[in-house]
């Protein structure tokens, strides 16, 4: 079995997104209830990175974990969204973690979140 902490290096940052599930009345299964648990994990007490990169790491992880209830709540934010993700199609990630079945946006971030 294959572990995504044998993949991990110091400095990554990991966006965990969660189905909330919900038991079923009658049966003894769950369900997605249609929402889900975002979580930001990283390791500051390891990183390489100096305490404004890893703030500004932070923050950039917080920008993309919010996308998800700014795309709920706000017509604008999510047609902006589906229009960007639609021009630059999820490609799978090259490499080591390729077994593990991540996409990544074909797009290049410059500078500090």
């Amino acid at each position: 079995m294959m572990y995504i902490n044998d993949y991990l290096e110091q400095d990554d940052f990991i966006i965990i997104i969660r189905p909330i599930k919900q038991e079923l009345p009658e049966e003894d299964s769950e369900e997605w209830a249609g929402e889900v648990q975002v979580s930001i994990v990283a390791n500051e007490n390891e990183t390489s990175l100096t305490k404004e990169e890893f703030g500004n790491m932070i923050l950039l992880c917080n920008f993309a974990a919010a996308a998800i209830p700014a795309t709920e709540e706000n017509e604008l934010i999510r047609e902006l969204i589906q229009t960007y993700v639609e021009k630059h199609m999820l490609l799978p990630v090259s490499g080591k973690l390729k077994e593990l079945n991540i996409l990544t946006l074909d797009s290049e971030t410059e500078g500090s979140a």
